[in-house]
């Protein structure tokens, strides 16, 4: 499951009451991020009341991450950015996600700079205390060139800020499978000083919170049986350094 999807084709909503009563978990809106000379931009805004959470890409144990489709005439592709997110521990297990606020950003590329870009946004995502209730939210905007200095705008550009940086060159130096505790693991060789680790890659696959010692990681594998399921897969390893994000794409040995 990559973070970086192109969303501009359908999938199917499930039938459901657009939760925005006042005593509703939540409450979600789509912002308009403006233009930055190449490509518009859009957020999923999503408000939770406290106690609750919604999911990064990978959720964990149970949750439902974030799917958004975006759809317009002048539309090329768009793209769902995903913030550095946070673990979560409860009576159901480990989970990865976004407590209080998020914003999920999109890049939108137009096929035709120079033409207006109208585009529909469908979402469909999950807020779980106790239970998990599935949500969506909708809404159609228009987008006009040049920069967007609005208060949602400005908030777009926060959450951006907090998007794993792409990186070619590290942190992450190797990283291998090896069985631990009679169970797969991934061991992860890094350099600097790490607080987390975040790794996407496939459904099937789940890491759980890792073991650091020096510049060396370690973090238990939840859907693999053996070793071969992991080698040779590449992998989205978010590193989080001092609230940071970066992001590789690692080759697994």
């Amino acid at each position: 499951m990559n973070r970086r999807t192109l969303l501009s084709g359908a999938f199917t909503l499930p039938l459901l009451n657009g939760a925005h009563a006042e005593d509703s978990p939540w409450k979600a809106r789509f912002l308009d991020g403006g233009f930055d000379g190449t490509n518009y931009w859009a957020g999923l805004f999503i408000k939770i009341s406290k106690g609750w959470k919604t999911y990064w890409r990978v959720p964990g144990a149970g949750g439902i991450p974030p799917q958004v489709e975006a759809m317009g005439s002048n539309l090329k592709s768009a793209e769902l950015l995903f913030p550095v997110p946070q673990r979560f521990y409860d009576e159901s297990g480990e989970s990865i996600g976004y407590k209080d606020e998020v914003v999920f950003p999109l890049r939108l590329a137009p096929r035709e700079v120079a033409a207006p870009l109208e585009v529909k946004f469908s979402s469909f995502f999950g807020v779980c205390e106790v239970v998990c209730i599935p949500a969506r939210s909708e809404a159609n905007l228009s987008f006009a060139m040049g920069s967007n200095k609005s208060p949602d705008a400005v908030l777009l550009a926060e959450w951006q800020q907090k998007v794993p940086v792409l990186s070619e060159n590290g942190p992450v130096l190797s990283a291998a499978v090896t069985m631990g505790n009679n169970k797969p693991a991934l061991d992860i060789h890094f350099k600097g000083k790490a607080d987390d680790f975040f790794i996407a890659g496939s459904d099937r696959f789940y890491f759980h919170a890792p073991k650091i010692e020096d510049e060396r990681a370690s973090l238990a594998v939840s859907g693999a049986k053996s070793l071969d399921e992991l080698k040779g897969r590449s992998l989205q390893i978010v590193t989080v350094m001092g609230g940071k994000g970066l992001e590789q794409t690692v080759l697994v040995r």
